[in-house]
Formats: C-alpha cells, sequence, structure tokens
C-alpha cells in the first residue's frame, strides 16, 4: 500500500524540505508532487531561490549576486527549458524601466 508524507516548515526551515525534495527526486520510480512550495521560492535539486529575500542558495550555502545577476537567474528559473537570445534576456532584466 503507498503512503503520503506530510510536512509543513516554516520560511527559515525551507532548506530541508530542498534536501528532502533532492532525495526524494533523486530516486528512480518514485512518484512525488511538490504544491506546497510558497510562491516567493523557486526550487531545484540543489539550488534555491528566495524571491522575498533576494537570495541564492545552492546546497544550502548562500551565493552573492548583484541585483541583476539575482533578476537574470530568476528571469531563467522562471522559463525552465526555454532558449533566449541575449537581447531578449537584456531587455527583460534591464529594459522597461524596471
Amino acid at each position: 500500500m503507498g503512503k503520503i508524507f506530510v510536512l509543513s516548515v516554516t520560511d527559515h526551515e525551507e532548506y530541508i524540505l530542498s534536501r528532502i525534495m533532492e532525495i526524494i527526486a533523486a530516486e528512480p520510480g518514485f512518484d512525488h508532487t511538490v504544491s506546497s512550495h510558497p510562491c516567493n521560492i523557486l526550487v531545484f535539486p540543489g539550488l534555491e531561490l528566495r524571491l522575498k529575500e533576494r537570495t541564492v542558495h545552492r546546497n544550502g550555502e548562500l551565493i552573492s549576486m548583484t541585483h541583476r545577476e539575482f533578476a537574470t537567474l530568476v528571469y531563467l528559473a522562471n522559463h525552465p527549458s526555454w532558449v533566449f537570445s541575449a537581447g531578449q534576456i537584456y531587455e527583460e532584466v534591464w529594459g522597461g524601466g524596471r
């Protein structure tokens, strides 16, 4: 019989959920669904982008980034598997009075 795992963590404990999801994602044939990440956090295996705080953590370690580097990474993370030209990225990050 299948099991259901429910976990609730606070914003400052979000790294725990990220580590658990990395382990689950690495297991072949293991079905998992993530629906509980707040919309202000983007999570990828080994990488967590905290939009509200404007911080990036790789494997739990804070990565220092400029405002534009962070904006570029968020733009690309919001469009996985998309291909952009340098001009498109520039326009999105620097253009339009942002």
